[in-house]
């Protein structure tokens, strides 16, 4: 699993069935249970941002994590801020996060920055410079944050995969920031699942790259021919189950 395995240990066979899973509900129920939180780590490591087929659900997870990473955060003053600061961005919540930083003694400068409309070219210009200055100095979340302050979204997902070396925050970024089926979404399906699936012998991500793009009989086959032949059976009746939903 090349692009899987530095940030999850559980299979890409696994996140497969787990996407196509009638009752998510159940599934994340009994997976958050068992650690007892939502820490961004958890979710990572179980995957959810891969599988979750609602954008709310995976909303309402990220809101959680924003909740939970605050309180976990050991950083102090505008640094505690600063660590959770992609996630408020995320949820579209920036007065919450200007609230937060203006509550801090060293991040009222940026509070004062939040509370301008970064619909303005000014503005939207002026968090492409502020990104640019953090990326230099190296404080990666906070350049993300800036990033997706003014709408720059293909380059905070380039962060999110390059600097931060998480492909699931740059999942989590497309598929909240912009609808299902947008052109950032598949470029970025296309690139890290089926390409770098097929490049690496992954048949299972290459499945469900293409069931993400829309190709849901190459999926079906892919996932077909690589599991053992007591399940195939029943995987075929599952497949047409399948097919018969999205019609």
């Amino acid at each position: 699993h090349w692009s899987l395995g530095k940030y999850t240990p559980i299979a890409t066979m696994d996140i497969v069935l787990a996407y196509h899973c009638q009752n998510q509900d159940l599934l994340l129920k009994i997976l958050l249970a068992s650690v007892g939180n939502y820490c961004w780590e958890d979710v990572k490591r179980f995957g959810i941002p891969l599988w979750v087929r609602e954008t709310g659900k995976l909303r309402g997870i990220i809101e959680k994590v924003a909740v939970e990473e605050y309180k976990r955060s050991k950083a102090v003053d505008a640094n505690r801020v600063n660590e959770v600061s992609i996630w408020y961005m995320l949820l579209e919540k920036k007065t919450v996060l200007s609230t937060l930083y203006k509550n801090t003694q060293e991040g009222r400068k940026i509070s004062e920055f939040l509370s301008h409309d970064f619909a303005e070219e000014r503005w939207k210009k002026a968090a492409l410079r502020n990104a640019y200055q953090l990326l230099s100095q190296k404080k990666y979340v906070l350049a993300a944050t800036f990033y997706l302050l003014g709408n720059w979204l293909n380059e905070a997902v380039q962060v999110a995969i390059t600097h931060l070396n998480d492909l699931y925050l740059a999942v989590a970024i497309c598929r909240l920031m912009e609808s299902e089926g947008s052109e950032e979404l598949t470029n970025l399906y296309k690139a890290f699942y089926i390409d770098k699936g097929t490049s690496h012998g992954d048949p299972w991500l290459v499945s469900l790259g293409n069931w993400l793009c829309g190709n849901h009989v190459e999926a079906l086959n892919l996932s077909l021919i690589h599991i053992s032949e007591p399940t195939r059976l029943g995987m075929i009746s599952y497949a047409v189950f399948c097919l018969k939903k999205k019609k």
